[in-house]
């Protein structure tokens, strides 16, 4: 008698808890898309200086992140950075560099020159194994 019970208690609650994790869905649903028409209203009623203030201070947020580096966040999935490819070929060193990057951002347009160095022979080793792999 005490085990029908139980179990009449346990199916009650399955079934609240997927009643309650549908209405749950509903209700953030339609949370969110009054959070975002708020919001869009919000934006349009806004004077281009708190326009400004907002974008001005959304970019400091980004910058500071930087000295806040975590590992284990995947960056690239952020809206605000991008980073792309390095595709670009620097006229001076013909070293790689990001599309957008100033020219001679790595070299100070030329007036740096960097001695060349003979990489050591275990590097040569190293790379000749490396290319050998992709081969």
């Amino acid at each position: 008698m005490a085990q029908m019970g139980a179990a009449r208690f346990e199916d009650a609650r399955l079934r609240a808890r997927q009643s309650s994790s549908a209405t749950s869905g509903l209700l953030s649903f339609e949370q969110n898309e009054s959070d975002r028409l708020r919001m869009l209203e919000r934006r349009q009623q806004e004077t281009d200086y708190q326009h400004q203030t907002r974008l001005r201070s959304h970019q400091l947020r980004d910058y500071r992140l930087a000295f806040r580096y975590n590992p284990a966040d995947n960056y690239s999935l952020s809206p605000h950075v991008l980073i792309g490819t390095m595709s670009e070929v620097c006229p001076y060193f013909k070293a790689l560099k990001f599309k957008g990057e100033a020219k001679g951002m790595f070299c100070a347009a030329g007036k740096i020159k960097l001695a060349q160095v003979e990489p050591s022979e275990s590097l040569k080793t190293l790379f000749a194994r490396y290319t050998a792999k992709l081969n």
